[in-house]
């Protein structure tokens, strides 16, 4: 009869067997508590707009239709912080709108920690430092500049197959815009007044004699 291997677990004697029982049930632990802390930073850390209306997607939503994505800032984070190994988006666990961009929790297939992943890059905003993507930035100045509204844009997203804008979402990002591009106004015209004024001192005399 074969003798069973005797261990050692946290100063008690134990079988083989029930060894690594218990081992497996420690790690499968493990990946839960890493899974929940990972969700709570994503939550407490990213900052996207905590505040704002957002549009969640599950997962068979999130396989039909487009999306925005710069790719050099998704193959950035297509890696698993635990592991190391490299991510699939066949195991988007959920997906979070924010207009144009998307926050994509990943489940790592050999560790099982949801990794978050972006679409895009984003800046800060506001008193608040809210996190907001570039990219609704960006399609707020198109619409600024091509003279469009919320609807026309909405439009041209439906026929690119991309998910709309929520009217609220748009305006916060179009007053954004439209501050910056104030600021931008107003130091031009202060710009240009000082070159007028510059100029009419360095030929006065010619205008004089105009007079």
């Amino acid at each position: 009869m074969a003798i069973e291997k005797i261990k050692r677990w946290k100063g008690r004697l134990v079988t083989d067997a029930v060894y690594k029982q218990r081992l497996a049930r420690s790690k499968n632990c493990e990946n839960v508590n890493e899974t929940k802390k990972a969700t709570s930073e994503i939550d407490a850390n990213s900052k996207f707009e905590s505040q704002e209306d957002q549009n969640d997607a599950t997962q068979s939503e999130f396989t039909e239709g487009r999306r925005v994505v710069e790719l050099s800032v998704l193959a950035e984070q297509l890696w698993c912080v635990s592991c190391k190994e490299v991510l699939s988006l066949q195991y988007i666990e959920k997906e979070t709108r924010r207009g144009l961009g998307s926050i994509l929790l990943v489940r790592c297939h050999k560790c099982l920690l949801i990794n978050s992943v972006t679409t895009g890059k984003h800046h800060n905003w506001g008193k608040r430092r809210l996190s907001r993507f570039d990219v609704n930035t960006k399609a707020g100045i198109g619409v600024l500049h091509g003279g469009l509204g919320h609807t026309h844009l909405n439009k041209l997203l439906s026929c690119l197959n991309i998910p709309t804008i929520d009217f609220k979402t748009f305006k916060r990002y179009e007053q954004e815009v439209g501050q910056a591009t104030e600021s931008i106004v107003k130091g031009s015209c202060q710009n240009a007044a000082h070159l007028e004024r510059q100029l009419t001192v360095e030929n006065a005399e010619n205008i004089e004699q105009l007079l």
